[in-house]
């Protein structure tokens, strides 16, 4: 009877504590027996641990938690899986019996194991005990009564953990789902995520108690953010560095979970023990986004509830980590596209701010009302501090021109600076790349007096560069940007392109500015150079007539030879004078647009020779030989001016003979093409820089190469009116120049180059 209802009430209990409590009261039902117990196996431990007890005695508890798999007489049962019965303890081998309880005569020890009808599978859940302080207390039919009895527990144990087992799935799958929702829903942000994540844990699962600690980067920490049944006080003191032994930090480092089992040497004495931490059992597991451990969610009791975390549970808090990991992920990637489209709209609005200011600065006049406009603009898209310094070509200094705010007013005057030292702004003139200087009070390149004075936090520099050649700098002030200085590079940069983008056509503006003042002044030069050869051409006309007269007379004399040298050498001098006049002149009227052309048929190599043997003899005092090459002989007839021609060619062979080597050849080679004739003239010496090859073609431009050994005079008129020459026919010249020394002084100072002259001229006369 006791076994048919205990049956029936067995399998109405779907609670394992009470299932295993009515078992033991039905044990108790033997006439002899003191008290009853169940052992259940832990697989985690390997061990049996006392979960149920009834006893005819008031007040009976477990002596302790859990003894041995294999030891005592509950052991070899659990091993055996065969009951076993004892009337006089005493008489069992030794080890084979653990007295727990005292006064115990009798005992039997009954298996727990569920048998799989279908599978025939077996598991062994643990063992029945019943004592008795009575020798002869059992009979076998006692064995046989608690052995139907254990399997009637099995199977209702078996029953109830498949129930338990489904309840369980349950509250985590609604565990799963209150995350998922949160970390998957339209409204992601972090705050959502870590209620969820707390809910989850505590208000499902049952923890007693629940943090999230976060990560922060900005300061290298980690510290707890949020908590449920946590005191406000601990969430505020619970920082600890990430380099630091606090647990939490230890997680972030090993990224892998911890289990605390009470007190550990890697919590905070100060902190953890404030709050009574050593009564806690509780795991702390990372939370990932991209393999980044971004905090921790740690989780667990108190140990006088409930002594130990179980498996499932921590696999439960690990999948809710990886749940909350993959939200944080989305919602930092929502609040990044949303930063983007935020700082991508601005940046827009202020470039297209910047567009419309770089359109009216192209309009102003002066150097002034460029560098005003352009600190009003800056200030209207958030900059409203900054100075603008300027390149002084002619003292070699980069000096302050105009500042807005008045701390960089303080300073804009004094600040001078050698273009060949170490701060920011010649440095990042030679650079030619902004440079950003987040704490200019330390920074080393940043004068330290100036920025004390001004009292300037950070900088952002940018080099004003046109064609390769240094303007100035523009300093935008970023002290009151600090969010900016220390957040994402890349925004800054970002932000920084617009004011770049604006700077270079800041710089262009100026430039251009200072163009157009250099070339009014060149042209009232050129004006009042051309009036002065005016005045100059009619005494070298008659020079030259009475020079002219003297040689027929000295030729008919017959008088000594060197004499008549002299006479030729003065000759010369006066043809060169007359030709700096022609070109002077010819500068003039170009610019009154009064030049006229005569194009006739002829070949080229007769202009060639006359301007050649025009410099013979001053060739042969220096060891120069002219060669014209059979290439410029055969060259075709082609329309030209031939005074014009010559002026070009006489220019560009006293270019060769100036700067060529002593004793060295000046090469003049032809060739043709279907529409075109070219000649190359090429002489050994002096080099010309890459970054030179069009300057020299500007006027009143001369190289800066000097000979080591001699000086050479010059106006640096007659390369332009060469090229000017050569478009009037439709052609052009260049120039190259390659070294032909090894020597890498020599290389350096373009010492010992071949530099070659070449002129296009087209068969067919069209102007270009």
């Amino acid at each position: 009877k006791a076994l048919v209802a205990a049956g029936q009430s067995l399998i109405q209990t779907h609670d394992i504590e009470s299932i295993l409590k009515q078992i033991t009261q039905v044990c108790l039902r033997l006439p002899n027996s003191t008290r009853a117990y169940i052992k259940q196996y832990d697989e985690q431990t390997e061990e049996l641990v006392f979960r149920a007890l009834s006893a005819r005695e008031a007040g009976a508890f477990f002596p302790v938690r859990a003894t041995p798999k294999d030891s005592g007489m509950t052991g070899c049962v659990f091993q055996t899986q065969q009951p076993m019965l004892t009337n006089n303890v005493d008489l069992l081998p030794i080890n084979r019996y653990n007295a727990i309880f005292k006064g115990v005569k009798s005992k039997i020890v009954v298996p727990i194991t569920y048998i799989d009808k279908e599978t025939g599978a077996s598991r062994k859940l643990g063992v029945l005990s019943v004592d008795s302080n009575e020798l002869d207390a059992f009979s076998p039919s006692d064995v046989y009564f608690l052995s139907t009895l254990a399997n009637q527990a099995a199977v209702a144990l078996e029953n109830a953990n498949l129930i338990a087992s489904k309840n369980r799935m349950i509250t985590k799958l609604r565990a799963f789902d209150k995350v998922q929702l949160a970390a998957t829903g339209k409204d992601l942000n972090e705050d959502r995520i870590f209620d969820s994540v707390l809910d989850a844990v505590v208000d499902i699962l049952g923890f007693d108690h629940a943090t999230i600690s976060k990560v922060d980067k900005t300061i290298d920490m980690i510290g707890t953010v949020k908590g449920r049944n946590v005191p406000a006080e601990f969430l505020q003191l619970a920082w600890h560095a990430l380099d630091s032994k606090d647990i939490q930090a230890w997680v972030v480092r090993h990224k892998m979970p911890e289990y605390l089992d009470g007190w550990d040497e890697r919590l905070d004495r100060e902190i953890y023990a404030r709050f009574h931490h050593e009564q806690l059992v509780r795991t702390i597991i990372p939370i990932f986004a991209r393999g980044e451990v971004l905090g921790t969610l740690e989780a667990g009791y108190d140990r006088s509830k409930k002594a130990i975390i179980e498996s499932d549970e921590i696999e439960a808090l690990q999948r809710i980590a990886n749940l909350a990991g993959l939200g944080l992920e989305q919602a930092n990637l929502v609040k990044l596209m949303k930063e983007e489209l935020d700082l991508r709209t601005m940046l827009e609005m202020q470039l297209d701010a910047l567009n419309h200011a770089s359109l009216e600065i192209f309009n102003f006049a002066t150097e002034k009302e460029v560098i005003e406009h352009i600190f009003i603009s800056l200030q209207n898209i958030g900059y409203a501090k900054g100075m603008l310094s300027l390149v002084n070509d002619v003292t070699g200094m980069i000096e302050g021109k105009y500042a807005a705010g008045d701390n960089w007013k303080a300073i804009v005057l004094e600040t001078k600076r050698n273009l060949k030292g170490t701060d920011i702004l010649a440095q990042v003139l030679r650079a030619k790349v902004p440079i950003l200087s987040a704490n200019c009070i330390k920074d080393p390149i940043c004068n330290f007096d100036s920025i004390k004075k001004a009292g300037i936090k950070s900088q952002y520099v940018i080099p004003l560069i046109v064609n390769d050649k240094a303007v100035g700098t523009l300093q935008i002030d970023l002290t009151d940007h600090q969010d900016l200085v220390n957040g994402d590079e890349r925004v800054l940069r970002r932000r920084m392109k617009v004011v770049e983008t604006f700077a270079r056509q800041v710089a262009v503006a100026i430039r251009a500015i200072r163009n157009i003042r250099a070339l009014v002044t060149i042209d009232r030069l050129e004006t009042n150079i051309a009036e002065t050869a005016h005045e100059f051409r009619s005494p070298l006309h008659n020079i030259m007539t009475q020079v002219g007269g003297l040689k027929d007379f000295l030729e008919q004399s017959r008088v000594d030879k060197d004499i008549d040298q002299f006479v030729a050498a003065i000759e010369e001098e006066i043809h060169r004078a007359k030709r700096q006049v022609d070109n002077t002149l010819l500068l003039r009227e170009r610019s009154r647009e009064q030049v006229e052309y005569e194009f006739k048929p002829g070949f080229i190599r007769e202009v060639i020779e006359s301007c050649a043997n025009a410099y013979r003899l001053r060739a042969l005092e220096r060891g120069l030989r002219i060669s014209i090459r059979d290439s410029v002989k055969r060259l075709p007839r082609l329309p030209f001016d031939r005074g014009k021609m010559e002026q070009a060619f006489t220019n560009l062979i006293d270019n060769a003979v100036k700067y060529s080597y002593a004793n060295r050849y000046i090469d003049i080679q032809g060739a043709e093409d279907d529409d075109k004739i070219y000649v190359e003239i090429t002489d050994r010496g002096l080099g010309i820089p890459e970054s030179e090859y069009e300057t020299i073609f500007l006027g009143f431009a001369r190289g800066d190469v000097k000979d080591k050994m001699r000086f050479i005079p010059g106006t640096g008129l007659g390369l332009k009116i060469c090229r000017e020459i050569m478009e009037k026919h439709g052609g052009n010249i260049f120039v190259s120049s390659e070294p032909l020394s090894r020597n890498p002084e020599k290389i350096k100072t373009f010492q010992d180059y071949l530099t070659t002259f070449t002129i296009m001229l087209p068969k067919i006369h069209r102007e270009r």
